[in-house]
């Protein structure tokens, strides 16, 4: 019996002599929660509940209510109930993951209708019950996630056979299933609805019993000293009392018949416990609609035990059959609704732009329901990689949606928040409290809804399903600088360690390849392909390696009098871009141009393809060549491609090969932006993927080979794509080609056998690779060391830059530092440091719209990083001062957060500096972004000159 017995009973007298009606605001001497309970749905009967995110839930606890008091005037209308019911339909019809039919069943059996005859036309049927059975015959993860599972247990009670009721039980009583939901450190959300759930079936089964009485018992070691359940605050970490949780734990408790109030901490009940957050009107609860909907809940089911029943006990209502014709004014979940920025006008011009996306998911099997994309990329799998062309006034939402219809990817959008609930099966919280889907643009992540931002030319929209958003990338946007610091510490250590580990093996290859070739000659084995993958690797290699590396090409070019080969002119490419990659010049070699011979399109062709895809690479290496010779090679790998995306060595044969193709997709990666060249990348990439063998590795006509996988490998990072979008199986490429590797040596061509020196070579380079992607750096082949800057002052400062894609050369390997630099050019630069992007916004009369630095000017000017010489100029090739970058840079130091405070201890430098650009000159120089000694204002600078200043600036803000 409950200690309010005598108010209880004499409010039940008061009610048969009444109206059996209660006010909104009852008096407060009467029994405070059962207040709460008539005001609650005083207020939910006053308000559209269907605008509410939690409505179905709000109308099932609402129609218990009814349940307790039939002749209250607080029960929802005929009106209200109609409008519940339209939308309960139209979120049926799109219902797809186990959650969500759950809920729909749910709330057609709280209508009292049959949720197996429920009609959207008077012939049309919804199967929301068959949808759900499939589910849970197919055993899906939607379905069994611990906290979808109880109420689809609950939707089901009455529809499952008895196959699946018991796949159901054991499916939550698994000690592996019931050891997550039983984890208090993540609080009892999970576990309370696992014990209204399993309270129908505990006299039937001794283990649910048992499940039922350790999880009570957890309620009890739980509740706080206020009387409350608490629960884990998102955002610091903190465990707080929770209105929400002590509601699930009061209803929990009386599903199997437990008193809430005979659970008590430091004299207070979890009734106490729950009112403590009532609101001032006692009309709801603190803070939140999910606090009042599950407390309401709570109190609901309190007053159901009395009454020998469960809230989500159907099994004495009405099976109604249900037929409603929707307006045309409802939407369906699918579609979402129009964009915010479409047009109502039919005459409107429409330009379209090309916008690729991606979907990102990993496996299940091996998350433990820990992966974040920040911290386990590796281990995502690309569901979806597609380029569409889009109008350019549209939003990545509406990228997103015309992606999955064109592709068959199903999802569920919250067409309120506009929000992605379920993707390709996947949904929101079926990897714990913290999972669901989130998305980048172009690498960065987004903190508004997707229907906020317009597409872009070119973008890269991926979705990805994170298992924690508290910890991934954007987290401190939303107050979540971190989820655990053990937790977080624990990720970066294996992300580090994964890292590291490449980078031991990289190490250990340069080793094993400097031992064994210690003078490579000009060969293809011990020669120029050890030569390449040790100056693309970075790592430091003996004095005078290259150099005798490069004696043997002088000898051997004498000996042979220019002569390397008749025939076979991929020795020519391969000597090319070993001399471009350590910095010597190939168009002079004992006099003798190297470059020339793959300049005559007719005798390299002769080789066949293998011929034109390494004299374009060659040239793209240096930039040698003009552009007519380079379109001829490109054009002649375009025209070889085969129906099915790859390419073959032959030009008769029909069936593309791995290796050759994997070799066209690095030579044609420096021209992506070309839209022809563009889609043929897109089908040799679709031949690729659709050719990768299970264990993330590839093949040649069947046979298995650590080639194959790094010729791959080097493709896919010169394009731009990291390996963790080509994974299969939970497994990359890079994880397949390591397989090969032998610890402390080199790599074998055939799993298991020896090690080979052509496959260590080439796996060399394929590491390379994708270390100068994860860094950012230029592709492996196009890692140009100018011939005309060794020994020059900033010469670190120029190369890390054109690693990075600041700078460029003048062409044919050449950076000219000592050439003068313009305005436009070093505002260029400058815009490429700081990532500002570009405007085709126009605010100069001398910076033309056909101008290669039009939209840098503009959009530097934009972010106030610089200015003109008069409102209307900007002098664009006008060559800069000393001065006049020192401004700019000191105004570029804003962007990164570099301390402005400075000295005054180099005044004595600022003798021929003008008034305007005195704090900025002593700021460079006080920070080291100048070299104060010797150095004029007014003197214009060069190129390496600017070189040196952006690195220092780049450093200063920890950015190299």
């Amino acid at each position: 019996m409950k200690s309010n017995k005598i108010l209880s009973l004499l409010l039940i007298c008061v009610l048969i002599f009444s109206t059996l009606s209660f006010p909104a605001n009852a008096d407060a001497d009467e029994n405070l929660y059962e207040t709460a309970i008539h005001n609650i749905a005083a207020k939910c009967a006053q308000e559209d509940i269907t605008k509410d995110v939690n409505f179905i839930w709000f109308l099932a606890d609402m129609m218990a209510y009814k349940r307790l008091y039939p002749e209250s005037e607080n029960i929802l209308s005929a009106e209200e109930i109609e409008k519940c019911k339209e939308e309960l339909l139209d979120f049926a019809e799109n219902a797809k993951d186990g959650r969500d039919l759950a809920k729909s069943i749910i709330g057609f059996r709280a209508l009292g209708y049959d949720a197996q005859n429920i009609y959207k036309s008077d012939t049309e049927k919804l199967e929301i019950v068959e949808k759900l059975s499939a589910l849970i015959d197919s055993k899906s993860q939607s379905v069994t996630n611990i906290y979808t599972l109880p109420y689809v247990v609950i939707a089901m009670r009455e529809y499952a056979n008895e196959t699946q009721s018991t796949y159901l039980i054991k499916a939550m009583i698994a000690q592996k299933q019931k050891e997550k939901w039983q984890d208090a450190s993540i609080g009892l959300d999970a576990a309370t609805p696992m014990i209204l759930a399993l309270a129908p079936y505990s006299d039937e089964d001794a283990d649910v019993k048992t499940a039922i009485l350790e999880s009570v018992k957890l309620i009890e070691d739980m509740q706080s000293e206020s009387g409350a359940i608490p629960r884990r605050d998102f955002e610091t970490g903190e465990w707080i009392d929770s209105a929400a949780s002590t509601g699930l734990a009061i209803t929990a408790l009386s599903a199997i018949g437990e008193n809430p109030e005979t659970v008590i901490k430091n004299e207070k009940n979890l009734i106490d416990g729950i009112m403590s957050f009532k609101t001032p009107e006692n009309n709801g609860f603190l803070t939140s609609s999910f606090d009042t909907e599950q407390g309401f809940r709570g109190l609901l089911a309190y007053k159901l035990s009395d009454k020998g029943t469960s809230i989500f006990d159907f099994s004495d209502y009405p099976k109604n059959e249900l037929r409603i014709s929707k307006g045309e004014s409802v939407e369906t979940e699918k579609t979402g609704h129009a964009s915010v920025n479409s047009t109502d006008n039919p005459q409107a011009k429409t330009e379209n732009v090309s916008v690729t996306v991606k979907v990102m998911m990993h496996n299940a099997d091996d998350c433990n329901n820990s992966y974040t994309y920040k911290h386990n990329s590796a281990k995502y799998t690309a569901v979806l990689s597609k380029k569409i062309e889009i109008d350019k006034n549209m939003t990545v939402y509406d990228a997103t949606v015309k992606a999955f219809d064109e592709n068959d990817i199903s999802y569920i959008i919250n067409s309120k928040s506009i929000y992605f609930e379920t993707i390709n099966g996947l949904s929101e919280f079926d990897h714990g409290d913290y999972s669901g889907w989130m998305y980048m643009v172009d690498g960065k992540h987004q903190n508004v809804g997707c229907d906020q931002i317009k597409v872009k030319p070119n973008s890269v929209i991926v979705w990805y399903y994170t298992d924690d958003y508290t910890n991934e990338y954007g987290s401190e946007t939303y107050g979540y600088p971190a989820k655990k610091k053990e937790q977080k510490e624990t990720e970066d250590k294996e992300t580090e360690k994964d890292s590291n580990k490449e980078n031991v093996i990289l190490s250990d290859i340069c080793s094993f390849i400097i031992d064994n070739v210690p003078a490579p000659q000009v060969a293809s084995i011990g020669g120029e392909w050890a030569v390449i993958g040790l100056a693309a690797s970075g790592t430091d290699v003996p004095k005078g390696y290259f150099d005798r590396y490069y004696e043997n090409v002088e000898n051997t070019v004498k000996e042979k009098k220019g002569i390397l080969h008749s025939r076979k002119y991929t020795e020519y490419s391969r000597v090319v871009i070993a001399l471009t990659l350590i910095g010597k010049n190939p168009e002079d070699v004992a006099g003798v141009n190297l470059v020339q011979p793959i300049c005559d399109f007719q005798k390299t062709t002769a080789q066949g393809l293998n011929g034109a895809v390494w004299a374009l690479i060659a040239l793209d290496s240096g930039n040698y060549a003009d552009d007519e010779i380079r379109q001829k090679y490109v054009d002649y790998i375009l025209e070889r491609q085969l129906k099915d995306g790859g390419w073959a060595i032959g030009r008769d044969e029909q069936e593309a090969d791995c290796d050759i193709t994997a070799m066209a997709l690095t030579a044609l990666s420096n021209y992506t932006k070309v839209q022809d060249i563009s889609k043929a990348i897109e089908r040799g990439i679709a031949f690729l993927s659709k050719i990768q063998d299970d264990n993330g590795g590839f093949s040649t006509f069947g046979e298995t080979a650590s080639e194959s996988i790094s010729q791959v490998i080097t493709a896919l990072s010169s394009l731009g794509i990291g390996l963790e979008e080509f994974s299969k199986n939970g497994r990359t490429p890079l994880d397949a080609l390591l397989d090969y590797y032998k610890e402390g040596e080199g790599f074998s061509h055939t799993l298991g056998g020896e090690v080979n020196m052509m496959s260590t070579e080439q796996a060399l380079y394929a590491l390379s690779a994708v270390k100068h992607l994860k860094n950012g750096e230029t592709p492996v082949f196009r890692t140009c060391k100018f011939y005309d800057i060794s020994g020059n002052k900033s010469e670190t400062a120029i190369l890390t830059l054109y690693k990075k894609g600041i700078i460029s050369g003048m062409g044919k390997n050449t950076f000219a530092p000592d050439e003068k630099l313009t305005r436009a050019q070093f505002t260029v630069l400058l815009t490429k440091a700081l990532n500002l992007g570009t405007t085709a916004k126009s605010h100069f009369s001398d910076v033309n719209d056909d101008d290669w630095f039009f939209c840098y000017v503009n959009c530097a000017y934009e972010k106030g990083l610089v200015f003109g010489i008069s409102e209307s100029e900007f002098n664009p090739n006008g060559n800069i001062t000393c001065e006049e970058a020192a401004a700019i840079l000191s105004r570029a130091s804003v962007f990164w957060g570099i301390d402005k405070d400075y000295s005054m201890q180099n005044a004595a430098l600022l003798s021929d500096v003008s008034d305007w650009a005195k704090d900025s000159f002593v700021f460079c120089i006080d920070t080291g972004i100048l070299d104060g000694v010797g150095i004029s204002a007014k003197q214009t600078v060069m190129r390496s000159d600017i070189a040196q200043m952006i690195y220092n600036l780049l450093k200063k803000a920890e950015r190299v």
